[in-house]
């Protein structure tokens, strides 16, 4: 599934208007596929077909949050989205230095990524 959003969080005076100089941005705030279907490209369909309509609807930047393995390497490898920041879940700690979130499984980090 994709969850397509062409409005919000984003409005004029986010920092990335004014980076990029933007007058639409495409947040696509949700990309998963059922682990059956995993490497039949399916999540890079949904992330291109996510693109189109945003370019349909006057986006001409794309952003995402990417939380897990499969979908950062849709993002990075397949439709060659630029990461700008990455946290590693490791450093996700509270005061007492324990885990917040203490199974991940294989997944590593939660990383921001941009597209223009």
């Amino acid at each position: 599934s994709s969850g397509i959003n062409a409005e919000w969080p984003l409005r004029p005076g986010w920092p990335l208007f004014n980076e990029f100089g933007c007058q639409k941005i495409l947040c696509d705030v949700l990309v998963t596929t059922a682990k059956e279907a995993r490497g039949k490209g399916i999540g890079t369909e949904l992330v291109k077909q996510a693109e189109s309509v945003g370019r349909e609807k006057g986006c001409d930047f794309s952003v995402n949050i990417v939380t897990g393995l499969y979908s950062g390497k849709v993002f990075r490898e397949k439709c060659n989205y630029t990461v700008r920041n990455e946290v590693f879940y490791a450093q996700f700690i509270d005061k007492d230095g324990n885990l917040y979130l203490d199974d991940t499984r294989e997944h590593l980090s939660v990383f921001s990524c941009h597209k223009t």
